[in-house]
């Protein structure tokens, strides 16, 4: 550890989650095996969360693991207009997170010692999140909350639209055909905030340097890395 000169500084995580129990609960389980590893892990979180579940969840958290530093992010206004108090509560959360990206420097200088080693950011909030992030010079990794499969979607949607008009059946070449019928609804809508999020989130994944995703080796063998161009991923569960 970090007790005397000679010894080195501990890697420093900060974790930057998005709303919802899917995404946070993976990311508590991910601090806590990072600081059981003797990791220095600092959670940057929006609070109030949106659900009482959430907010629980990493209370729990604080208190099961006293040395992991939870942190607020300070969330920027949206616009009534183009976000709605109608919209479900978690797309509103996610998107206002999302642009609150600019906050994150300033909420990282108010951490003490030892420097920040990595940040690992939710996959919904990569496209906005990893810009930042790549500018402090600190790499990127991504949580991804499902299984392969659907990383292999989510990473070739983009291209599928670059390709095609309407959207239809999805061949992901060297992986698996998607029926449109099996597609979340929402991606059929080209007006659909879940969808607008879900294009940008795929089209920045390859400029992260590697891929947590919430599988394990036994239920799935695709070789994403190589068949989509994907930087390392790392199976966890």
């Amino acid at each position: 550890m970090s007790g005397s000169n000679n010894d080195p500084k501990p890697t420093h995580f900060i974790l930057i989650s998005s709303a919802g129990m899917g995404h946070l609960a993976p990311f508590c389980r991910i601090a806590a095996a990072l600081s059981t590893h003797g990791c220095t892990v600092t959670f940057v979180a929006a609070q109030p969360t949106v659900s009482n579940a959430e907010s629980l969840h990493l209370s729990n958290l604080i208190a099961s693991y006293p040395s992991i530093r939870l942190l607020n992010l300070t969330l920027a206004p949206l616009p009534a207009a183009q976000y709605p108090p109608t919209l479900d509560p978690f797309y509103r959360r996610v998107e206002a997170i999302r642009r609150s990206a600019h906050f994150l420097p300033t909420v990282l200088n108010s951490i003490p010692d030892p420097p920040v080693s990595a940040a690992i950011v939710d996959i919904m909030l990569i496209s906005a999140f990893v810009p930042v992030t790549k500018c402090l010079n600190l790499p990127s990794y991504v949580m991804f909350t499902s299984s392969l499969s659907m990383l292999s979607l989510f990473v070739y949607f983009p291209d599928y639209l670059a390709l095609n008009s309407e959207v239809g059946d999805v061949e992901i070449p060297g992986v698996v055909t998607v029926k449109k019928s099996s597609l979340p609804p929402p991606l059929l809508d080209p007006t659909d905030l879940f969808r607008i999020q879900f294009i940008e989130n795929g089209a920045m994944i390859r400029n992260t340097d590697g891929v947590l995703v919430n599988s394990f080796q036994a239920l799935e063998h695709l070789d994403l890395s190589a068949a989509l161009n994907l930087p390392p991923i790392y199976q966890v569960c």
